[in-house]
This record gives structure tokens, C-alpha cells and sequence, in this order.
């Protein structure tokens, strides 16, 4: 319609410029080792990123083979029906994972506590095996925080740049 103004929202990855800036800060990376481990111009990468220029096909190329970025994103700011294909998947499986090592501490934590209760009839039989279990469970737990924080990065990092699109 004519005279009638749409007002819109523009979030922080709505050009590609932004998008490859966004995606390289999540990963920790200075604009000069990204302009390194693409082989281009730290001066072009920057004039990319702040909209100033548009990223040429070799740009985007090595861009998306160093990041391991899905180009589809990249190029639109929409996930690809592979990528939350793969998200999913991941989600499942981490998921999975973190509520099978939640039981399996449960269950070391309980016959470490049965074994406590009865350590008084003869502590000196049972104490190799509670030592052996207060290292499964320290070994269970470390192996959550690492599923845990893998459950993080998901979210963090692979999903909120690829949604602001």
C-alpha cells in the first residue's frame, strides 16, 4: 500500500556482514586470526562485517569452510531443514546422555551410601570398594558438567546466532 510505513525490527545478524561477525565472536576469535585462517585481508574482513563492503564468493567460501558454518544461514539468516535436523538430533542425544550419567551417579551415589551404612561391621573389607565409588561418582559428575556444557554450547553458540535470523 502506498503512504503506509512498516516499521521493522532489525536484530544484531540481519546482514551477512553481521551474521559472520556474530558467528566469529561466538567462537572467541579475533578479527585478525579469522582473517588469517580465511587467507584474506583482515581490512576487507572488517569492511564485510561492518556492512561497508559485500563479501565477495571467496569471502564466503573460505568463511564457511574454516567455521564449519551452514551456508545457507549465512547467506539468508534462515537455518536449512539440515541443520535443525541436526540440532535435534544433537539435543536428543545430549539429552540422553546427560539423563543416563544423572542415574548412573544416582546409583553409585546410593550403593556408596549402603556401603557406608554397613562399613562399621568391618570397614577395612568395604573401604577399597567406597573409595573405588566416590571415583566413579567424581568421574560421573565430571562427565555431566562435560555433557552439560556441551548442552550450553548448543544452546549458546550453534542455536541463538542461527535464531536472531
Amino acid at each position: 500500500m502506498r503512504g503506509r510505513t512498516v516499521q521493522m525490527t532489525v536484530d544484531k545478524t540481519d546482514t551477512i556482514g553481521k551474521r559472520m561477525r556474530a558467528w566469529r565472536e561466538a567462537r572467541g576469535h579475533t578479527l585478525k586470526g579469522a582473517a588469517e585462517m580465511m587467507g584474506v585481508n583482515q581490512t576487507t574482513l572488517v569492511s564485510i562485517e561492518v556492512g561497508k563492503q559485500h563479501a565477495t564468493q571467496h569471502v564466503l567460501e573460505q568463511f564457511v569452510e574454516v567455521y564449519h558454518v551452514d551456508a545457507h544461514w549465512l547467506l539468508t539468516g534462515k537455518i536449512s531443514e539440515p541443520v535443525m535436523d541436526k540440532i535435534a538430533t544433537m539435543e536428543c542425544y545430549v539429552s540422553r546422555e546427560l539423563n543416563y550419567l544423572t542415574e548412573q551417579a544416582r546409583r553409585y551415589a546410593e550403593e556408596r551410601q549402603r556401603l557406608l551404612r554397613i562399613v562399621g561391621e568391618d570397614g577395612k573389607v568395604y573401604q577399597p570398594r567406597i573409595e573405588s565409588l566416590g571415583k566413579m561418582i567424581e568421574a560421573v559428575n565430571l562427565q555431566i558438567k562435560v555433557v552439560t556444557d556441551d548442552l550450553k554450547s548448543l544452546y549458546n553458540v550453534n542455536i541463538e546466532p542461527l535464531m536472531a535470523g
